[in-house]
Order: structure tokens, then sequence, then C-alpha cells
């Protein structure tokens, strides 16, 4: 049981799940008198984000 448990976060955390409940969390604290980005849209700017700068050291 503890693998399938398992094997269910690691899904939640490669799909994206988990930083967009994360997101919504913060966003529903901090921005409640905003609308919130619907979950692809969220993914979209989080992958654009991610590869739009230099991701090397030297």
């Amino acid at each position: 049981m503890k693998i399938i448990k398992f094997l269910k976060l690691v899904k939640s955390y490669l799909n994206g799940d988990f930083a967009y409940q994360n997101y919504l969390t913060h966003h529903q604290k901090n921005h409640h008198n905003q609308q919130a980005l619907d979950k692809k849209t969220f993914l979209s700017e989080q992958q654009k984000t991610k590869w739009s700068k230099v991701n090397r050291c030297c």
C-alpha cells in the first residue's frame, strides 16, 4: 500500500497537480480578489518561465 501511495504522489508531482494546488492555495490566500489561472495556462506559464532563461553555470 505504501508503494501505491508513493507512486500516486510521484504522478501528482510529475503531471503538475502538486504545483497547481500550491499555486491555488497561495492565490486564494494572497490574491483572492483576482481570478486564478486555469491549470493548462498555469502549466504553460511555468514551462515558459523555466525554459526562457539561461540554464547553465558557465
